[in-house]
């Protein structure tokens, strides 16, 4: 699935698809780089790559915590073969784009592998001045519901990808699994669980106060936060290598990794209150 739109506005949505797997949810079907984005920017099985003013990646609906993919939830799993590689979902460009209640890695019932050979989720900003993008994803809706996306078994780099091409924009990762199943019972690594490479323009924020804000990023097989560069990076609230319910379930590495190569700046890890210590 591919959209690089060129004029502005719009509306883009894609709910409640398989994407990578047969009917069933259970092996993989694969697409690659090559036949699921035809212009070569693009590297994800579902890749948005638009000036929309607003996208959607999944909804709320129709799937039950803890229970399989279902509803407006996609499954996006088992995408690339071989030497490709393909992240599951790519965004970038201008516009909001939500990736909201997927599974990202593993098979229909959210408790087995079946990763991409690549990302989970890369988001991508443009290094176009004007364009300003702002990305989530995960969140709540405001009833208190959450948005948060499963992402795990994505063991070729990392679960979520927060990216700067060196233009502004805001990214946002709050209230996903990233690394366990979907019943937080056992690890279905990904390499990285979330990595970070942006830079001054941009501000990123991985989880938030609010109970259901919290990601939960454990059993992964190297860092569960990398922050490769980073400016404006705000680390609250999450549980990392253990489950939501406190659990081990380490991660392979560093719990939260600064400045893999350069040191990264303005950044915030917790915070005085007990609703932001990770």
């Amino acid at each position: 699935l591919y959209g690089d739109a060129l004029a502005e506005g719009g509306y883009c949505s894609i709910m409640g698809n398989n994407v990578g797997t047969d009917i069933s949810g259970t092996y993989s079907i694969y697409n690659d780089a090559h036949n699921t984005t035809p212009i070569s920017s693009g590297k994800g099985a579902v890749s948005v790559l638009t000036n929309f003013s607003l996208s959607a990646i999944g909804g709320p609906g129709g799937t039950i915590p803890g229970g399989p993919c279902t509803g407006f939830c996609n499954l996006v799993s088992g995408n690339a073969g071989g030497f490709d590689l393909a992240s599951g979902i790519e965004i970038g460009g201008p516009g909001i784009v939500g990736i909201f209640n997927n599974y990202v890695g593993t098979k229909r019932n959210g408790m087995e592998t079946l990763g991409n050979n690549g990302s989970g989720i890369d988001m991508a900003s443009t290094i176009v001045p004007e364009a300003a993008p702002a990305y989530y994803a995960g969140g709540q809706t405001i009833d208190d519901g959450s948005l948060g996306n499963l992402v795990a078994g994505n063991s070729t780099f990392s679960g979520i990808g927060a990216i700067s091409n060196g233009g502004p924009g805001d990214y946002h990762i709050l209230s996903n699994l990233v690394g366990t199943n979907v019943n937080n019972t056992s690890a279905l690594p990904n390499g990285f669980g979330i990595y970070v490479g942006t830079f001054a323009s941009n501000t990123v924020e991985i989880g938030d106060i609010s109970p259901l804000g919290r990601n939960v990023i454990a059993g992964n097989a190297s860092d569960g936060i990398a922050v490769l560069t980073g400016y404006a990076v705000k680390i609250v609230n999450n549980a990392i290598g253990v489950t939501s319910t406190n659990v081990s379930r380490g991660n392979g590495i560093n719990g939260i990794n600064m400045g893999n190569l350069i040191p990264a700046y303005n950044t915030t890890i917790g915070g005085t209150d007990a609703t932001s210590a990770n």
